[in-house]
Formats: structure tokens, sequence, C-alpha cells
């Protein structure tokens, strides 16, 4: 009697689970739409890098000889949502993490009136960038060197690019939202 009971029980709580998910629901409020942006990317590693000369190289202890010395810190962003020539957000995006140097995720979306709407996204590094490649990518000495250059410049290309920007006219529909995502280094739009 319990298993028939229970099996009752279960069949009409999976009825009833099947009925509700296809009721209507009131995610967006009338007549709106939404605007996503979600991404994760690294930001850029911004370096001021010197060559050691070997005196202080022989002044190191051993694990620690490295031909190429960098300090740097993480770029930071600035984001600009603009919707019909009006800014509809301005921020400064920094990474994760106490030192700001893991990946930055975002995730921010924005109430849109439905119809044709000019959209802009701008997201552009804040610090200017002094390139010292002739120090940082000179003819490595030895495969340590040559390791540790390809790791840096690995670093740089796998980073955000300087600028991200999407620029254009969008459809937005009732109840709907539009992502913009980056995809192979560039602002993409994504449509239901």
């Amino acid at each position: 009697m319990r298993r028939i009971v229970s099996i009752g029980v279960t069949a009409l709580l999976a009825v009833v689970l099947a009925a509700s998910s296809g009721m209507p629901h009131g995610w967006y409020p009338p007549d709106s739409a939404e605007l996503r942006l979600a991404w994760s990317a690294r930001p850029e590693r911004i370096e001021t890098c010197r060559r050691l000369s070997d005196a202080e190289l022989e002044a190191r202890p051993a694990h620690m000889r490295q031909r190429v010395e960098c300090e740097g810190r993480s770029a930071t962003y600035l984001l600009t949502v603009t919707v019909d020539g009006v800014v509809i957000d301005s921020v400064v995006v920094m990474g994760a993490g106490l030192r700001h140097d893991r990946p930055i995720i975002l995730l921010r979306g924005y109430e849109v009136r439905p119809g044709a709407r000019a959209v802009r996204v701008a997201f552009a590094r804040r610090e200017a960038v002094e390139t010292n490649d002739s120090v940082v990518d000179s003819t490595p000495a030895n495969a340590r060197e040559a390791r540790e250059a390809l790791q840096r410049r690995g670093r740089r290309q796998a980073a955000l690019p300087a600028l991200l920007s999407l620029d254009r006219t969008i459809d937005f529909r009732d109840g709907e939202a539009v992502l913009i995502t980056v995809d192979a280094g560039r602002l993409a739009l994504r449509t239901p």
C-alpha cells in the first residue's frame, strides 16, 4: 500500500511540475527588452622590464637568477555603454582578486525599450603602455631566457586588446535579451 501511495504522489508531483513549467511568467516589465554584456577575459599585464647585469645576477641566489626582470600590474578598463546617444553606464573595470590580476568577469544587464536602437559599447584600456620590447624580446642567451620571453609574449597575446568596441543598430524585441560577448579578441553580438 505504501508503494502505491508513493508512486501516485510522485506521478502527481511530476504532472504538476510539467504543467507549471509552461505557465507564462513576468521576467521583464511590459514593453522592455534587455541588453546583456557577459564575458570573462584576462586583463593585460603592464610590465616594465630591464636586463640585469652579470654582477646583479651573481648577487642573487641561483634559483632567482633571471636575465630579464619585470615589474608590473594589471591594466584597468573603462566600460562605456551608450544607447541612442545616451550614456547608460560608464564604469572602471578591474581584474578579480586582491591584486586585480585575475580574469575580468563582466556580467551586466540594461533595460532597453523595444525597437531599433543605436548601441555603442566601448571597453578601453585606461593606461598608456610604453613597450620596451627591445629589452624583453632581444635575442635570448640560453634556453631559459627563450622560455621566459615566450611566456611573456604568450601572456600579451592572451590578454584583452587595448580597445574593444561595437557600434551598430540593434533591433530589440519585447521581452527578449541581446547578448554581447568577447569572441576571438573582439566584441560579438549574440541574438536569440
